[in-house]
């Protein structure tokens, strides 16, 4: 449970996942509906995501999983600064 909860807490900390929070919000409060976007993940251990590499190894695994390709992934870097 507790790996589990340190893997959402990676998830969230990714520029992939704070991207999609950042298409919808409109000020700086978060609802649950800012994560309307945000697919959930299998957080256990037999997750398709390497949840226990580096949050960078992390980054590719969702974009290449959601089928991001070279420019769509540059413009999400250029946007959302590292954690």
């Amino acid at each position: 449970m507790q790996a589990e909860a340190q893997n959402l807490e990676k998830y969230l900390k990714t520029k992939f996942a704070r991207f999609l929070v950042l298409q919808a919000i409109s000020s700086i409060h978060l609802t649950r509906s800012s994560f309307q976007f945000v697919p959930m993940q299998d957080f256990s251990s037999s997750s398709d995501i390497p949840w226990q590499k580096p949050l960078e190894e992390v980054e590719e695994a969702l974009c290449k999983k959601y089928g991001l390709d070279a420019k769509e992934t540059e413009f999400i870097n250029g946007l959302i600064r590292e954690w």
